[in-house]
């Protein structure tokens, strides 16, 4: 019976996202996405900044980590528009937020 995946070729970080990407089926880059724009916002939420500057900050370092995984290859250009969505929106939220 032939292994449903190849073996993995990992000699540098390109290769270690191929074979991420190949085995998840291209579910690895938005659900790393994700987790990124989580844990960037709960380390801000964490330091007391405002949850709208938190959503602006996460996102937009979420946006420009996304851009590099996209030039690679690795992600759909769907996600990045999302993302620069969401650092639209939280960007003009934090501009109207003013307590």
């Amino acid at each position: 019976m032939p292994k449903p995946y190849p073996d993995p070729n990992i000699s540098s970080a390109e290769g270690i996202l191929d074979y991420a990407y190949t085995v998840t089926d291209g579910y690895i880059s938005p659900l790393f996405m994700a987790a990124s724009f989580i844990i960037i916002f709960a380390l801000l939420k964490a330091r007391f900044y405002k949850t709208s500057d938190s959503a602006a900050v996460a996102s937009f370092l979420t946006l420009v980590l996304g851009s590099f995984i996209w030039a690679l290859g690795y992600l759909q250009g769907r996600i990045i528009v999302l993302f620069l969505l969401i650092t639209v929106a939280s960007v003009i939220w934090s501009f109207f937020d003013s307590n």
